[in-house]
This record gives structure tokens, sequence and C-alpha cells, in this order.
């Protein structure tokens, strides 16, 4: 049976290096929908990719707290690192940028009355 999840991101980007990794914050957003979907990981699975364009594996989120903890590598239009992308950013010759992504996940229920 299907359930309404309301899920809420927030963003924080930064400037990255292969070297030295995140060297300094220039954006900042959150977002927020609801999901239709089967269970919880269902529904993350779809806010990535129907709100955020961006991949999900799960096995590289974190879960501490009742938040998700997920980076996504990102060009200077918020897209998605491509393999390409990485290459260069590797070799120092191509700026990106982490997506450091914190997500709120809730059930929604019905209220019959009050």
């Amino acid at each position: 049976m299907k359930t309404t999840f309301f899920i809420k991101s927030f963003h924080q980007i930064s400037v990255t290096t292969y070297n030295d990794g995140d060297l300094s914050t220039c954006n900042g957003y959150d977002l927020s929908g609801n999901i239709s979907a089967n269970n919880a990981k269902s529904a993350i699975e779809k806010y990535f990719d129907q709100y955020l364009c961006f991949d999900f594996d799960i096995n590289n989120a974190l879960i501490e707290d009742g938040t998700i903890y997920y980076d996504v590598l990102c060009d200077n239009d918020n897209s998605e690192a491509n393999k390409e992308d990485i290459a260069l950013w590797e070799k120092g010759e191509k700026t990106l940028y982490n997506n450091s992504i914190s997500i709120e996940i809730y059930e929604l229920q019905k209220i019959e009355s009050l």
C-alpha cells in the first residue's frame, strides 16, 4: 500500500578539490516535496530522481539520529559530475562542488478526528 512521505532536504554547496576536500561554502538552499511510495527507501529514491535529479545509492548514505546525509559531486550548473568531469577535477583541471545534503523524511497520516 502506498503511503505519502514528506521529505525536506537541506543543501550546502562547497568548492572542493581532490587533494584538499571542501574549501569554502558558496551556496545553500533547501527543497521539499510529498512523495507517494511503498516505503521510506523508495520515497527517498523517488525524491532524488524527481526533485534533485541525482543518482542515489543508500550504501553511500550516512543515517544518524533520523537524518540522512549524502554528498554529490556537482559542476557549475549543479548537475551531477560525470566521469570526464571527475577525471579533470582529480588532475586539478576543473572546479567541482560538493553538494552536502541533509534529508529528513516524515510519513504523513490522515487524522480521522480531533
